[in-house]
């Protein structure tokens, strides 16, 4: 009956295009009287509207959707399962409903037709589209979990963006059994009527094995500590000697007291700090930075697979590098006891404050490797190897905070997990990281050097040009975002207000929270109510550190950025004197805003692949503690229940609802609460409580709690004497 109704709805705007009429008109044009046949009419033209054929007016009614044109364009999916279309004609980019996408993927070429109707997603105004055809299939990669069925071999894929499960056909099953994870490449999907068809080229383990689960991570982000063997070769070149014409051309800092400052588990040493006495009221402190752009030159093998990498990635357990082994954890790596080539900050200061700066290329031979810990007992028990030299190092940093934060410079002190391992891998503790004084003491050094290097920059500016560089920028935050933080920190009992000194403002709540349960909470809430740092040729300044100029100079072993930054820096200085030279740029702007973006974009990917590693250990770990009770803090409501996060382990568990026995609790989001109908119990955002783990699953990376004690006390209880029946 339902294709019936469509062909005869189909065959009435055929014969009329410019009919708008309501479903009841057209049920009697029809001459559709019983109940039953009008409902499937209705039912049928939804599905006209969703498919693109119809569109629906509340004025006018049901009316052909005409199509304004076809353009071509790249697709990309959105978290809501919208596509949008970004094209090189005037449009833009179109927006795809999801059942208009057509089998279209991630990065496929795509005809578009085009309509007059608009829609306004996320605050902005789109061109409604269908996709018409499929042009060319983007290169795609899937990772997932097999799952059988009699006779069928499917991958249920991990991407949320990708809704529907990959026929695997017997012969590219590569071995594979159910509840393996696996890598599948497309083949083809040439109907949304059936499955999409793939095959499994690599199996990675047993889904919720640690390790498969790290191998997905790496896939699914397209990363590998492998590098391609023209690469490696590139790098095998080099030696660890350098011609003397090269040590002639830098400033010889081999007698500096230059020393490293690292984790414990380190390889990669890219700074080096020193200080030397001028005088009874001066010093100058050395910032040392491996010179990793003396190895790896423009366009080369290695500089275009650092472009590619973006960053090293830290993950738990393992290292994705940026650049290989030999230069990441040899010849650039700032080792002790050893000639190094570096690109070195020189600041003095006399009394306490700058009075000069200049940079230079260099060679140093660093003197000591410190591991963040010995560090610290020296500046508590103020002796040990090199006392004076970081005794005086900490008395610089202190001054540097000091008046970083008299500008208006934020403090964000969240918390990071740190994991232990056995021989096979496997964790067996977590650690909450320390936030040390060793800690505070590089960092103020090295935001120090970033900062005049960005500042080196304006000497080269003048009005009528600016020459082109990377900057590291942080914008301000939305006033809605802000206004959503204050509203949120009230509900936990602290004040945060948009004023004209909003630094101010930022400083003393998060001076406030120190100590309290709520802490970390309100560090990450508050951290999330801002942009996100990200690298660009237009220099806004830094919000956060409260810098005008600000970049990133002082990692090129693990940063892409900083070696443009070396590159870019050194052309400009040694170009200084003929204004001629320095406008013969190494990258035109256009070039670098591109890297930038591309900088950014990696940046971003690691931390996810980061986060997500942390999450994979967590849960590895939790495994062995079902039935321990724990102390946490409630760290997100829901209407199905509330997350808690573990004081001892920053791991996070879902309560939910119906495990609440003694009351139904309803979500008040006004309240960021869940409270119980009757006694007015309530369960709040930051509220401290008792947990005891029920369950671990390491396949949904999914782990529940149960309320064990929390020592609260409902609000007010009514009871109500019922009458017995």
């Amino acid at each position: 009956m339902k294709n019936n109704i469509q062909q005869k709805i189909l065959g009435l705007y055929s014969s009329r295009p410019s009919l708008a009429v309501k479903s009841r008109e057209i049920a009697q044009l029809l001459n559709i009287r019983n109940n039953q046949e009008y409902q499937s009419l209705r039912t049928t033209l939804h599905q006209l509207v969703d498919s693109g054929t119809l569109e629906f007016d509340l004025n006018s009614g049901y009316k052909l959707h005409i199509p304004k044109g076809r353009v071509k364009g790249v697709l990309r999916i959105l978290k809501n399962n919208y596509g949008v279309v970004t094209t090189n004609e005037k449009k833009g980019e179109i927006l795809i409903a999801p059942q208009l996408l057509n089998t279209g993927l991630e990065g496929d070429t795509v005809e578009v037709v085009t309509y007059s109707k608009t829609t306004t997603l996320d605050n902005k105004q789109y061109p409604d589209g269908k996709i018409e055809k499929i042009i060319k299939r983007a290169e795609h990669i899937f990772i997932g979990t097999v799952a059988k069925t009699k006779n069928t071999i499917f991958a249920i894929i991990d991407n949320k963006k990708f809704k529907r499960d990959i026929y695997i056909s017997a012969e590219y099953v590569l071995n594979a059994r159910a509840g393996d994870r696996v890598v599948v490449e497309f083949i083809e999907w040439e109907s949304e009527d059936f499955n999409p068809e793939g095959k499994i080229i690599e199996i990675l383990g047993i889904a919720g094995n640690p390790f498969a689960e790290i191998k997905s991570i790496l896939r699914t982000y397209n990363l590998t500590q492998e590098f391609p063997q023209n690469v490696e070769k590139e790098a095998a070149q080099f030696s660890n000697n350098f011609s003397q014409k090269e040590i002639d051309e830098r400033e010889d800092c081999r007698s500096l007291d230059c020393v490293t400052i690292d984790p414990v588990d380190a390889k990669d040493f890219d700074d080096a700090l020193s200080i030397e006495e001028i005088d009874s009221t001066t010093i100058e402190l050395g910032v040392h930075i491996a010179d990793v752009s003396y190895y790896v030159k423009p366009n080369s093998e290695l500089d275009n697979e650092a472009l590619a990498r973006g960053t090293s990635l830290y993950l738990a357990n393992q290292v994705v590098p940026m650049l290989p082994e030999k230069l990441s954890n040899n010849l650039c790596s700032l080792k002790p006891d050893t000639d190094r080539l570096a690109y070195s900050c020189f600041i003095k200061i006399q009394n306490g404050k700058i009075i000069s700066d200049r940079i230079a290329k260099t060679i140093i031979h660093s003197k000591c490797r410190f591991t963040y810990e010995e560090v610290e007992k020296i500046l508590d028990s103020k002796k040990g190897k090199f006392s004076n030299l970081l005794l005086t190092l900490w008395n610089v940093a202190l001054k540097l905070k000091e008046e970083r934060f008299k500008k208006g410079g934020i403090n964000f002190e969240t918390l990071e997990p740190k994991f232990k391992f056995d021989s096979r891998g496997i964790p067996i503790e977590i650690i909450i990281k320390q936030r040390l004084k060793s800690h505070q003491l590089v960092e103020e050094c090295m935001l120090l050097a970033n900062k005049l290097v960005a500042l080196q920059i304006k000497k080269f500016h003048n009005n009528k040009s600016v020459v082109p560089f990377v900057f590291r920028i942080h914008p301000s935050p939305n006033p809605e975002k802000l206004e959503a933080l204050s509203l949120f920190v009230s509900k936990l009992g602290f004040k945060f207000q948009q004023s004209k000194n909003i630094h101010r403002e930022f400083q003393t709540l998060l001076e406030n929270v120190v100590g309290k349960p709520e802490e970390n909470i309100i560090n990450v809430v508050t951290l999330r109510s801002m942009a996100k740092a990200i690298y660009d040729t237009e220099n806004i300044g830094h919000f956060g550190l409260a810098f005008d100029d600000y970049t990133h100079f002082t990692s090129p072993i693990r940063r892409y950025p900083d070696l443009l930054v070396h590159r870019l820096l050194h052309h400009y200085l040694t170009k200084k004197n003929n204004k001629d030279e320095v406008q013969h740029l190494l990258y035109s702007n256009q070039e670098l805003k591109e890297m930038c973006q591309h900088s950014s974009a990696r940046e971003k990917l690691a931390q996810e692949a980061e986060r997500d590693t942390i999450k994979i250990m967590q849960i590895e770990y939790m495994k062995n503690h079902i039935g321990k009770e724990f102390q946490g803090i409630i760290s997100g409501v829901l209407n199905f229940g509330f997350f808690v996060e573990l004081n001892e382990t920053l791991v996070e568990g879902l309560i939910h609802a119906r495990t609440l026995k003694d009351d139904y609790y309803e979500y008040s989001e006004a309240k960021y609460s869940l409270i119980g109908k009757r006694t007015g119990k309530m369960y709040r955002l930051g509220d401290k409580i008792k947990v005891k783990i029920i369950s671990v699953n390491p396949e949904t990376k999914k782990i529940d709690f149960n309320i064990m004690s929390d020592n609260k006390s409902p609000i007010k209880a009514l009871h109500i004497k019922r009458k017995k029946r």
